[in-house]
C-alpha cells in the first residue's frame, strides 16, 4: 500500500506549478499536499529493510 501511495503522491504533487507562469497554490491545497508528504515521510522513517534471500 505504501508504494502505491508514494507513487500517487509523487505523480500528483511533483511541482506542476514550476512549469506555469504566475500560478500559485491556494494555501489549503499546499497544506493538504504537505500533509500527504508528511504521512509518506513517516512511513519511510519507520520502514525496515528486508533481505530478499
Amino acid at each position: 500500500m505504501q508504494e502505491t501511495f508514494a507513487r500517487g503522491v509523487y505523480s500528483a504533487i511533483r511541482n506542476p506549478i514550476a512549469h506555469e507562469e504566475d500560478e500559485e497554490l491556494e494555501e489549503n491545497e499546499a497544506l493538504e499536499q504537505l500533509a500527504a508528504f508528511s504521512i509518506l515521510a513517516r512511513w519511510v522513517d519507520t520502514a525496515a529493510v528486508e533481505n530478499a534471500s
